[in-house]
């Protein structure tokens, strides 16, 4: 029984043990590494010449999304517009020589970007536009969900370690409450049982000296080797 004990203890011991290094290894990934990182979902490289117009073609956002346009134009300027596949615009910029932009997303929608050129008294179609139009999005990072796996697993395992272990507990308490110890052998018995069936000792009647280890009546107060008290 002790043995079992024993062993119980130290599996208890090892499972908490790996459930606290799994929760902090979720932790640690929490703390150090960005879970939302911004990824580009579509990007356009812009590198037109001779042009009096431009469209970028579709882009299908999100609401959260967001452009970043970055395009210089050379020889004149631009018109930006960032548009609805349905004609309604959601940005509409001058014309300037240096079309940089963050344009939020407020709808999941397609878009597209259309720049118009001018330049005078020049002809339009002089005008080079060189750049990037991105369109933009945060995710939910996979160590993110790495880390609240390893934070749910090792979570988990700390509370089941604890219940498992209070449950081992309640059940060694019901069996000191089943059994007691034959004072002649030692051994195990049923509280039910006032014979030893190991050794035939009357439990009930005899009782073994804590001090000395003489057995005596039970019904004596002292032991009558030693003299120390029947307890």
């Amino acid at each position: 029984m002790q043995s079992v004990n024993l062993l119980n203890q130290r599996w208890f011991n090892m499972v908490l043990f790996s459930s606290v290094i799994i929760v902090a290894v979720g932790v640690a990934i929490v703390a150090t590494i960005n879970l939302y990182p911004t990824v580009t979902i579509h990007h356009v490289s812009v590198q037109v010449t001779n042009t009096d117009w431009y469209n970028s073609g579709t882009f299908s956002a999100q609401r959260g999304d967001w452009f970043s346009i970055n395009v210089q134009v050379s020889g004149g300027s631009g018109k930006l517009v960032v548009r609805r596949t349905d004609g309604s615009d959601i940005f509409g910029e001058i014309q300037s020589s240096s079309l940089v932009y963050d344009v939020n997303v407020n709808d999941a929608d397609t878009y597209f970007v259309q720049i118009w050129t001018r330049s005078w008294p020049f002809p339009s179609d002089c005008i080079d536009l060189s750049g990037t139009i991105d369109l933009n999005r945060v995710v939910f990072s996979p160590f993110g969900y790495l880390a609240i796996g390893l934070i749910a697993m090792g979570s988990a395992g700390i509370v089941g370690s604890i219940l498992l272990r209070r449950h081992q507990t309640i059940q060694a308490r019901k069996l000191e409450l089943e059994f007691r110890d034959c004072p002649s052998c030692g051994k195990r018995v049923n509280i039910t049982e006032r014979i030893c069936p190991y050794c035939g000792h009357n439990i009930l009647a005899y009782t073994k000296c804590r001090n000395c280890g003489n057995m005596y009546d039970r019904a004596k107060t002292k032991c009558p080797n030693c003299g120390a008290p029947n307890r």
